[in-house]
């Protein structure tokens, strides 16, 4: 394959996993910044397969062939928990929509550290934290903001697949607004649900 195609391929790639891309975002992820000049070429070098959309009050571009799927998305709710260092959160901008700026230093640490997060509707709504015990896994959500309770219960269901898959049986002492202080839950510590 030649380079160029190569570059095309992982533009196309990136799309398709993180779109919608701004030349900056798309720049951050595969050189870091600021390499605007490069997220700028990336996303012309693929011509009429790309076309702009308003995101988040600035154009944006996604792969054409995807808009009638995007548009045909009901409901985007999804409240996963992402790893350290994950690709997503590597790219993303680091400002609204996608991260309160006062939480920024907390997702991206020192060091070049980055955090594992809770991303809520497609937003980082807070990170989380775990610790391998002899018997179980504890796993603790520091929220930005508050999770609705459908939230919760998509943060739990990650929380017990993240301990199965770390062979450990899932239970933590957690606490809620509207339960007596000590209440258990089945995996999490949640400091604050929402309606």
């Amino acid at each position: 394959m030649a380079p160029a195609e190569g570059l095309k391929a992982v533009a196309r790639a990136f799309l398709r996993a993180y779109a919608p891309a701004t030349p900056g975002s798309i720049a951050r992820w595969w050189v870091g910044p600021p390499a605007l000049p490069v997220g700028s070429g990336l996303l012309s070098s693929l011509g009429d397969e790309v076309v702009p959309v308003t995101f988040a009050g600035q154009e944006a571009r996604v792969l054409a062939e995807d808009v009638a799927g995007m548009r045909a998305v009901d409901d985007p709710f999804s409240w996963p928990l992402l790893p350290a260092f994950d690709p997503w959160v590597i790219g993303m901008a680091r400002e609204d929509p996608f991260v309160d700026p006062h939480h920024v230093s907390d997702v991206f640490r020192p060091a070049g550290r980055i955090a594992p997060v809770v991303l809520g509707d497609g937003r980082v709504s807070g990170r989380w934290t775990h610790r391998r015990e002899r018997n179980c896994v504890q796993l603790a959500i520091h929220p930005y903001r508050s999770i609705p309770r459908r939230g919760c219960a998509a943060v739990t269901e990650e929380a017990e697949r993240i301990a199965g898959h770390l062979g450990r049986p899932s239970s933590c002492a957690g606490s809620r607004p509207d339960r007596p202080a000590g209440y258990t839950a089945s995996v999490l510590r949640l400091p604050s649900i929402g309606a």
